[in-house]
């Protein structure tokens, strides 16, 4: 069901995201797609879960941390390998990357309904997984979904 878990050679506290049934990487030529050993488990569940339900709308994974742990220029908070981009789910289940496809909340493309329920399963997770912060930029839908931590709005 899922790719080799490979562990970093340059950083071994850091394992590469294997490719799997519900998600694809979104910014796979980046090389930032790898994390701690919860979060890799944390991803692999919540792909696993997502394809379960919906098989034919991915979603997608942006930027996890650098295979070395070395600080990423935009994104300072990734490189303890503790975080991850996840991005919205396209109505067609259309995948995307840094250059097409690029939905936001405020697209007619948006699934919200969709997004909605993978933020809903991740909530879910949080009681499993230690969740420092959960970020979500739909305001008109931050109060479907429950989480502790509380979710914060990222607009």
């Amino acid at each position: 069901m899922f790719g080799p878990v490979e562990q970093s050679k340059n950083f071994p506290l850091f394992y590469k995201m294997p490719t799997g049934p519900g998600h694809y990487f979104g910014r796979h030529a980046a090389g930032r797609l790898y994390g701690q050993k919860f979060l890799i488990a944390f991803l692999m569940e919540l792909s696993k879960q997502w394809f379960s339900k919906h098989a034919q709308h991915p979603f997608g994974i942006g930027d996890i941390a650098a295979a070395d742990g070395s600080s990423l220029p935009d994104h300072k908070s990734h490189s303890t390998g503790a975080a991850v981009d996840l991005f919205i789910i396209h109505k067609g289940g259309v995948k995307r990357n840094d250059k097409v496809n690029v939905v936001t909340y405020k697209h007619e493309d948006y699934d919200q309904e969709k997004t909605i329920d993978l933020a809903k399963i991740i909530a879910q997770k949080a009681k499993q997984y230690r969740m420092i912060q959960f970020l979500y930029n739909d305001p008109d839908a931050i109060n479907d979904v429950q989480c502790v931590p509380p979710i914060k709005a990222f607009v």
